[in-house]
């Protein structure tokens, strides 16, 4: 859907403080692993197996819920890593 979610928060995000190097390698980081995933799925999906699409679906729930549950710390990991690129 256009503007959702990803839209509104760049919109968001451009309204506050962070430089647009910051945002820009935030959403190329936080983005492109997805986009190139979900492409590659998406090119192959009527070719899975039923099998092949359940591990698809286990997997991304999965790597999901790691998310979740490690949120915080990738998100330092995140701020560390921007840290490191700033210009001093």
């Amino acid at each position: 859907m256009p503007f959702l979610p990803d839209d509104s928060v760049c919109l968001i995000a451009g309204l506050t403080r962070i430089r647009l190097a910051e945002l820009l390698l935030i959403a190329v980081v936080g983005r492109l692993p997805g986009l190139v995933v979900s492409t590659l799925i998406g090119a192959q999906a009527r070719d899975l197996t039923g099998p092949q699409l359940l591990a698809v679906v286990a997997a991304s729930v999965l790597l999901a819920l790691c998310f979740f549950l490690y949120q915080r710390q990738l998100e330092q990991f995140m701020f560390r890593l921007l840290d490191r690129f700033r210009r001093p």
